[in-house]
């Protein structure tokens, strides 16, 4: 029973939202039935048919407010009025074309700055590595204080000794990056491979998308040449070729058979397009030879803190098993984040988004005036609007909703422009010195801040015009003269304004300083004269004593 009355009544209401002409017809019928039932009563008790009409009217009251009484309660009047709040915020935006133009670049810039800027923060930042248990991946280096190595790459045999002796991992791998020319199928081209030990996937926590992982044999001396491709190089290489796995390719004039095709591999060192067994390197037995890299993952409950200093103690014995080699190197461990994305690199980020988001407010203090300078224009109108039965919550709403509204389109301007600025960075040169570029898009979570962002400009400035409108004396306004409008009762409203002026330049100054120590987080004192230098790598084929 309960729910056939929330039923009808949820009905109701959507009908006078969506029939609202019929509704009000329906309504004032009824209405007039009532008074005409009302006003025959009143006959039979003796009255004229004048006297009758009149008493029914003042029985029945004000028909007007009984109708907006009875629509109130029948449908959601708060969504009409926000309706209508709306339509007459388009109407005013169409109303002075040139200051709509103007405040939409100006909010186009400052929201698609820092939406381009967010979502490079939130890519190579924020958003958690695609990995199982990312947290407990570590990267283990090593460190020499006295020759200036606060981490350093690893030689063979300590990386083995690390994975005999320690107790903190569940797995160690070593990796290495090189540069390999394939020579077929197809054109020729320099590609980028990482040699793995057995369990890189694994220990990560990645499976191929087709095909399988390596095997244990795989990983040997004169094992069968088998490679990884990664996803996006066999979608550009090969087209997607479902039939990929089984092929031969060429590196360095030997031919590997393809096995599969992974996707989501961290950028560590880089991104590689192909994967390739280290076998052979994993016998090196020269301890000064550091050019390995190291990944481990944590057993369960260790903490970083605990293996640090397991290692650092299987360190110091090595050191006293081979003094010659390892006397005063060390051991660091820090988290695979931290080592894709390092400190350096996120104090910019951070300090180039602070930037633009004082340049956003900036823009919304500068519109703030203009809108405020509006509604100074506007007083009379809003007054006799007030003068009419409109509230001051009313007008207030009416003013916001057109801030809300400027806002939204200006931020649906800025997703726009946000779009086409991050194209334009990710094929620069600034993109291949930020890890994880790759990733940078405008995505759902991009968005949310965008909307978040357009939310808190367009509150901020339409708080100067509404805090104007609820000061609005109807008396004064409705007799000042057009002098004494613009005169001596502004001085509030004056003060208003030179304080928005001063906060501007306040924010300004503050973006040029992040700007400035952005600047200089991201030049390196190189040591030597760099203008007219070049560099040139040579990459010779299988042909290398002929090349």
């Amino acid at each position: 029973m309960l729910m056939n009355r929330l039923i009808l009544k949820l009905t109701g209401r959507m009908r006078a939202l969506f029939l609202r002409n019929r509704v009000d017809t329906e309504m004032a019928d009824e209405m007039r039935h009532h008074l005409e039932l009302q006003a025959e009563q009143n006959r039979r008790a003796g009255m004229s048919a004048d006297d009758a009409r009149d008493a029914a009217q003042r029985q029945f009251g004000n028909v007007g407010v009984m109708q907006e009484r009875a629509r109130e309660q029948r449908s959601w009047f708060w969504l009409e009025n926000r309706g209508r709040d709306f339509h007459l915020a388009l109407r005013q935006l169409r109303k002075s074309p040139v200051f709509t133009a103007v405040a939409l670049a100006t909010l186009a810039l400052g929201i698609g700055a820092n939406t381009a800027i967010y979502s490079i923060v939130q890519a190579v930042v924020l958003r958690p590595l695609p990995l199982r248990n990312p947290e407990s991946v570590v990267v283990v280096g090593e460190t020499n204080p006295i020759q200036n190595h606060q981490f350093f790459s690893v030689s063979v045999p300590n990386f083995t000794d690390w994975r005999e002796r320690s107790q903190s991992f569940e797995s160690l791998v070593a990796l290495t990056v090189r540069n390999v020319n394939l020579t077929s199928p197809g054109e020729p081209v320099q590609v980028a491979a990482r040699y793995v030990s057995h369990g890189y996937l694994q220990m990560l926590g990645l499976v191929p998308s087709i095909g399988r992982d390596f095997r244990a044999e795989e990983d040997r001396p004169g094992a069968n040449q088998v490679v990884l491709l990664s996803d996006d190089f066999w979608r550009q290489r090969f087209a997607a070729d479902p039939l990929i796995l089984g092929r031969s390719v060429v590196l360095n004039g030997k031919p590997h058979t393809v096995v599969g095709v992974v996707a989501g591999e961290p950028d560590i060192s880089g991104v590689v397009e192909i994967l390739v067994p280290m076998g052979a390197d994993l016998k090196v037995e020269e301890r000064d030879n550091h050019e390995i890299d190291v990944l481990g993952r944590l057993r369960l409950g260790v903490t970083l803190a605990q293996a640090q200093a397991e290692l650092s103690a299987i360190a110091l014995q090595i050191a006293r098993e081979n003094p010659a080699s390892n006397e005063g190197w060390g051991v660091r461990v820090i988290p695979l984040k931290q080592s894709l994305v390092p400190d350096r690199v996120r104090a910019a980020l951070y300090l180039l988004l602070g930037a633009v988001a004082l340049l956003m407010l900036s823009a919304g203090a500068n519109l703030s005036n203009m809108q405020l300078a509006r509604t100074v224009a506007r007083e009379r109108e809003l007054t006799v609007r007030a003068a009419l039965g409109g509230s001051r919550g009313r007008l207030v709403a009416q003013l916001l909703t057109e801030s809300l509204v400027l806002a939204s389109l200006g931020g649906i301007a800025g997703v726009l422009l946000a779009r086409w600025l991050v194209e334009i960075w990710r094929v620069s040169s600034l993109a291949a010195s930020v890890p994880r570029a790759h990733e940078v898009s405008v995505d759902a979570g991009v968005l949310l801040f965008t909307l978040a962002a357009t939310l808190v400009v367009g509150l901020l400035t339409g708080l100067a015009p509404a805090w104007r409108a609820n000061r609005v004396d109807l008396r004064e306004t409705l007799n000042a003269s057009a002098r004494s409008v613009g005169g001596g009762r502004n001085r509030t409203l004056r003060g208003f304004v030179v304080a928005q002026v001063a906060l501007s330049f306040v924010l300004l100054a503050g973006a040029g300083v992040l700007l400035r120590s952005f600047q200089r987080l991201t030049r390196a004192e190189l040591g030597f004269s760099s203008p007219n230098v070049l560099t040139v790598k040579l990459a010779p084929t299988d042909k290398a004593d002929a090349f």
